[in-house]
């Protein structure tokens, strides 16, 4: 079975490079040197273990992470992910995932981003538990005035152990986007979730993926999503984390692009 997993994983990895790859024509290389995000896609919060409840009520996860370039092209990106989580008796797991972010190049702000994803996962020591989850996104960079996002699913844990975890989760989703410069865009979306995770040589090496494909139902409108997480634990409670995120939205602000990747170095702390 974990041999199965594992070979599932290499796919995932596969997959997630493959899409990546689609972005590198020149036109998409202009947009990385511009530092564009797009985080609105990421409900990625850390969930116990079905085997192994948490032995902490409340849980913290602070990242922070970025790129800095300077010389001919002098850009800056910071970015903080964080997750606050906690516990209410043996039913309900709380999770609030607040994302900032703030880029610029050559002296001028390019990106100001505010994220916040609220979770609810109810049985979440069973093998099937139930899922609500709310975001609110800002964007000045893709133009994006408010987004706010609404879903209730349903998640299978498929397996949970000491190493390795693997589960899927579908949800029906209502979006509202406010764009600064366009018509506005209300769609119903069917939201399907793969989550792998998996770590080596005794927790020295952890390995995360996180895909999300988000189908319109009303309307001709796609949005999918890649985040590959590898997190190398000096402690405890400190980890160094090397990010890959890839986005894709088929329907964005006039005057952007539909794909979006970034490569981000940080640290991560967490009780």
């Amino acid at each position: 079975m974990q041999t199965k997993l594992l070979l599932l994983f290499i796919l995932l990895a596969y997959f997630d490079g493959a899409l990546q790859a689609q972005t590198f024509t020149k036109s998409q290389v202009d947009s990385l040197l511009k530092v564009r995000l797009d985080s609105a896609l990421h409900h990625v919060t850390e969930q116990p273990h079905v085997s192994r409840p948490p032995k902490k009520d409340f849980h913290y996860l602070i990242g922070i992470d970025g790129t800095v370039n300077l010389g001919n092209l002098n850009r800056y990106l910071i970015s903080s992910r964080n997750n606050f989580s906690m516990l209410s008796g043996k039913h309900l797991w709380f999770s609030l995932t607040p994302y900032f972010a703030f880029g610029s190049m050559n002296g001028q702000t390019v990106e100001q981003e505010i994220t916040t994803d609220l979770n609810l996962t109810a049985f979440y020591q069973k093998s099937i538990y139930a899922l609500f989850f709310m975001t609110v996104e800002k964007s000045n960079l893709r133009a994006i005035e408010w987004r706010t996002l609404a879903g209730l699913g349903v998640g299978f844990h498929w397996l949970s152990n000491s190493r390795i975890s693997f589960s899927i989760s579908n949800a029906l989703t209502y979006e509202q986007t406010d764009f600064l410069r366009q018509e506005d865009i209300n769609v119903y979306r069917n939201s399907s979730r793969l989550r792998l995770d998996y770590n080596l040589f005794g927790k020295k090496l952890l390995f995360s993926h996180t895909s999300f494909f988000q189908p319109a139902l009303n309307t001709r409108n796609l949005r999918w999503s890649n985040l590959l997480n590898i997190d190398f634990p000096m402690r405890k409670n400190f980890s160094f984390r090397l990010s890959t995120f890839t986005t894709y939205e088929s329907i964005t602000a006039v005057g952007k692009q539909s794909y979006d990747t970034r490569v981000t170095f940080g640290v991560v702390f967490k009780n």
